[in-house]
């Protein structure tokens, strides 16, 4: 099981996974159908007040953008 790299270094408790909602599409936030597989590096960005929690999944060639909940962190 993999978790999230927190920038802010704060530490959640909670025992539900990391849930995915959104991701930043061509027109906009799409919603997600099931947990996108591949990720292996995704970043926690912190907790909009507009969008919720943010974060970031870093590929070899495109970086995306996904809302949701950050929960235990574990994915």
């Amino acid at each position: 099981m993999r978790e999230v790299i927190r920038i802010d270094g704060q530490v959640q408790e909670d025992e539900k996974p990391l849930e995915l909602t959104h991701f930043q599409g061509t027109s906009g936030w799409e919603k997600i159908a099931y947990f996108p597989k591949g990720i292996k590096r995704l970043v926690y960005l912190g907790n909009c007040i507009r969008e919720g929690d943010m974060f970031a999944s870093y590929n070899s060639s495109y970086i995306i953008i996904y809302k949701g909940h950050l929960n235990s962190g574990k994915y």
